[in-house]
């Protein structure tokens, strides 16, 4: 077996996608709830949202948490933003991040139709 067709082994047996009614975690607040259901259902109905992901949305979530908080400095509510443009670029929930995440899937194609040839 090549090395291509192990990937492609290992690859295809990493569950592809979360329930779109998965439950938002117990740790977060209403606020982290809120934005939890908002993105959960259209990430897994995209494909965007595995198992290995849950932990990575946790702490998006969170963020947006402490970002909406009213006890946050000016500073503080920087960094956050900060943080939570890089966290939304993670699950394609920009613009740009999107445009790129299709490219990147697209090419990824690409490359799997031409090593059946």
């Amino acid at each position: 077996m090549s090395k291509y067709q192990t990937t492609k082994k290992r690859f295809a047996e990493v569950p592809r996608s979360i329930p779109a009614d998965l439950q938002a975690p117990a740790c977060l607040d209403e606020e982290g709830r809120k934005l939890w259901n908002d993105l959960a259902p259209g990430l897994a109905s995209a494909d965007l949202l595995t198992p290995m992901d849950v932990p990575a949305l946790t702490m998006l979530c969170q963020t947006w948490e402490l970002f909406q908080s009213p006890d946050i400095t000016v500073k503080q509510k920087c960094d956050l933003q900060s943080r939570l443009n890089q966290q939304f670029k993670q699950f394609g929930l920009t613009p740009a991040s999107r445009k790129g995440m299709a490219v990147s899937f697209r090419e990824a194609t690409q490359k799997e139709d031409e090593l059946k040839l």
